[in-house]
């Protein structure tokens, strides 16, 4: 629905700027093009044919999300981890490797792992269920399955960051029952209600010593999912739902 939005007002924002080109322009209307210079559109067109035009290009550019997002459900409720149900995009998987090792802190510095969870092609569910008692709901002490692909998006961006497989990732909220969630949400508008943390496919964190900003323009070329960046505390939230990005309300 937001995408829905978003696109609507883009498409008129768009339309009312070639009404107002024409209203200032006697004769003919340039609009220019990045790629192409100046295009001169005759006066004719900018009376009834334009305003059919512009509200084509309404109706086209709001249903265009639609299409992508299959009537606004996330990627993997549609049976789609490998589309970008946001833009219609394909997401990128896991980088291959053999072995995968990865170092995790609550945000108090009071519990913390250093292990390798994933080798010869397959998940260590020791490993896993170390990182879900980390990852776990601190308010209702209740832990979560937390879907390996979340800990590979973490691991992949370090790679990128070129960072050591020791740095550490400060973990600030991962797990979330659904009760926190609502008590959360009634506290915080950047809280969804739907949040992916429910499902343990988020995790807000960050890492000492590296600016967030940096995390998340990293994160937002990886296409695995949806990203932003929270300046007030420098962390950055990451999950494997449809591709998208927004700022801290």
């Amino acid at each position: 629905m937001r995408g829905w939005l978003q696109s609507l007002t883009a498409a008129s924002a768009y339309g009312r700027f070639l009404r107002f080109r024409c209203s200032r322009t006697p004769k003919y209307t340039a609009l220019r093009f990045s790629k192409f210079g100046h295009n001169p559109l005759p006066q004719r067109l900018c009376n009834q044919p334009l305003k059919k035009i512009a509200l084509l290009l309404v109706v086209f550019v709001a249903l265009l999300p639609l299409y992508g997002c299959g009537g606004g459900q996330d990627a993997r409720h549609a049976g789609g981890r490998d589309k970008a149900a946001w833009w219609g995009l394909p997401k990128t998987k896991p980088d291959p490797t053999a072995r995968r090792r990865i170092a995790l802190s609550d945000k108090h510095g009071t519990e913390a792992v250093d292990l390798v969870y994933y080798r010869n092609g397959r998940y260590d569910p020791a490993a896993m269920r170390k990182i879900n008692r980390l990852f776990r709901d601190k308010r209702a002490n209740e832990e979560g399955d937390i879907d390996p692909e979340l800990i590979d998006y973490l691991v992949d961006i370090r790679t990128r960051l070129n960072l050591p497989s020791s740095v550490t990732f400060e973990i600030l909220d991962g797990y979330r029952t659904q009760e926190t969630n609502e008590w959360m949400a009634q506290r915080n508008n950047n809280v969804a209600l739907e949040s992916h943390h429910m499902r343990g496919w988020a995790v807000d964190f960050r890492i000492q010593g590296v600016d967030g900003r940096a995390i998340c323009e990293i994160a937002k070329t990886m296409q695995r999912g949806g990203v932003a960046y929270y300046p007030k505390d420098n962390h950055v939230h990451v999950d494997l739902g449809n591709i998208r990005t927004w700022r801290e309300k």
